[in-house]
């Protein structure tokens, strides 16, 4: 790739992640339920910094549909597109100094002020990208596997990281074998909004 061409691979990565987010929740029908957040979160990231609270929504992908509203109204989603992630070296390090920790902490505390949980969507050059959630979305996930009849491990598709308190699945495996339904969590707080 070029030199300075990052952020337009970058950018190019969110909107294929949309795309692929929004087939997976339309049962391939619909490929333009997500699109990419304006500044990338950016604005939330700023406000953030100053102390201040904003408006906008922290993450890279935002609803372009409402058959997108509950799933962002239970996660914050992150996209990276390095050319290392680092992966051995965030194994390696429960402190998450590495950038690889420190994008995972960051999407983490924005999700957290928003009251959701976080989803990183990484992808290194030449290599698979892979999905990093919570300890709790990673029991949902595997929830959802067995609700499917998978009952063997999937080992080496899905890894526990540090203390079981993140969960890393390939990016491919997620969209083929988990049920997007079966992530959200029982209460949700779209669906009270629309009973009000």
């Amino acid at each position: 790739m070029r030199k300075g061409g990052g952020p337009e691979k970058g950018h190019e990565w969110e909107r294929e992640t949309g795309r692929l987010l929004s087939l997976w929740l339309t049962n391939s029908e619909r490929p333009d339920i997500f699109s990419r957040n304006v500044l990338s979160g950016g604005a939330f990231t700023l406000a953030e910094k100053a102390g201040k609270k904003s408006s906008r929504a922290p993450g890279d992908i935002i609803a372009a549909h409402p058959l997108a509203f509950r799933f962002l109204a239970a996660y914050s989603i992150e996209c990276k597109h390095l050319r290392d992630i680092g992966l051995m070296r965030y194994l390696l390090d429960p402190r998450g100094l590495t950038p690889l920790g420190q994008i995972i902490s960051l999407a983490r505390r924005q999700a957290r002020h928003i009251d959701v949980e976080y989803m990183v969507i990484a992808k290194q050059n030449h290599k698979d990208a892979m999905v990093f959630v919570s300890g709790l979305t990673g029991d949902r996930m595997l929830a959802s596997l067995r609700r499917r009849g998978r009952r063997e491990p999937l080992h080496p598709l899905h890894h526990w990281f540090h203390g079981r308190t993140v969960f890393a699945m390939r990016f491919r495996d997620m969209l083929s074998m988990i049920d997007p339904d079966l992530l959200l969590p029982r209460s949700n707080p779209y669906d009270r909004s629309l009973k009000d």
